[in-house]
């Protein structure tokens, strides 16, 4: 007899839900351990080794097993990472960017797989404790024998993770020429990205690995001005009363009578030419900074 039912199923109610991700642009899937502050209970923080290894295998092991992974970072409790599908024109997605299987695979691959490196974390550790040639003390053993008892205890228990896709938009990762997101990341890899987006209704995050670059330069103009040191930056157009300048990925203001020692009345001539100037004045809320090459010029 056929089943009617279960066809129909299949074939229509289920696909009625389906979301799915955007093809043809990177892809993050960000795993979460599960009540990990009740599971990591008696832990050595901020950092246990133990736990740090498990992550880290777990981690190494979903990047060989997912297909289109180019490279993952764990850090706590948290795995991330980065898939693309294309590589090559006939590249296919993992589930075909499902975003509901690819969550509950991953998760279900991470939890699989934690658990089994996590006893094995354990007892090497364990074992490496036990051939160590440094005398220990009596109390140092029993406090070695409780940290023990309160990994094995966790590990009976087992752990459990859940997992969120979303995507990472190409025009936020920095590139040069001609450069792909695969000539800039390898496996073994790690990035930081910001979060410059967020919809919980689903489950969509956006990140920007640019805008956190954007920070950082602001951080280093900050740093020029306090300690007074040499920056190089390129002129980039010709405005009311000076020039922008671009120090990376930020923009700056050289007034007319900053960019020379000598009288300017046009600065055209100064477009695209990189000129070392020293940061003036800095108002990162506004976005404002201001650099003088004249002052280099008169040192």
């Amino acid at each position: 007899m056929n089943d009617q039912l279960g066809a129909r199923m299949k074939e229509f109610y289920e696909q009625i839900p389906k979301t799915r991700l955007m093809r043809r642009t990177p892809v993050a899937i960000r795993i979460d351990g599960k009540a990990f502050h009740t599971f990591t209970k008696g832990f050595r923080k901020p950092f246990d080794a133990v736990l740090t290894s498990a992550m880290q295998e777990t981690m190494k092991y979903l990047c060989k097993n997912i297909q289109g992974c180019v490279l993952g970072y764990t850090q706590s409790d948290e795995i991330t990472l980065i898939l693309v599908d294309y590589k090559k024109l006939n590249s296919d997605a993992w589930f075909d960017y499902e975003v509901q299987k690819m969550c509950s695979v991953a998760a279900s691959m991470a939890t699989m797989i934690f658990n089994k490196v996590f006893r094995s974390a354990i007892e090497r550790y364990d074992i490496g404790w036990k051939n160590s040639l440094t005398p220990q003390s009596v109390e140092i053993q029993l406090e070695h024998q409780e940290y023990m008892r309160t990994l094995r205890i966790a590990n009976a228990r087992g752990a459990m993770f859940d997992a969120r896709v979303f995507n990472i938009p190409k025009e936020e990762v920095t590139l040069e020429g001609d450069q792909k997101l695969t000539d800039l990341f390898k496996e073994g890899d790690e990035i930081q990205a910001k979060v410059i987006k967020t919809d919980d209704g689903d489950g969509v995050i956006l990140l920007s690995k640019k805008k956190l670059e954007v920070n950082e330069h602001w951080n280093e103009i900050v740093e020029a001005l306090e300690n007074k040191s040499i920056i190089n930056v390129k002129v980039v157009k010709q405005v009311n009363g000076g020039v922008i300048a671009a120090y990376k990925e930020v923009s700056g203001f050289i007034p007319l009578s900053q960019l020379s020692d000598k009288y300017v009345e046009n600065a055209e001539e100064f477009i695209g030419q990189e000129l070392p100037v020293r940061v003036t004045r800095v108002d990162q809320k506004r976005g404002r900074a201001v650099f003088s090459h004249k002052i280099i010029l008169t040192e």
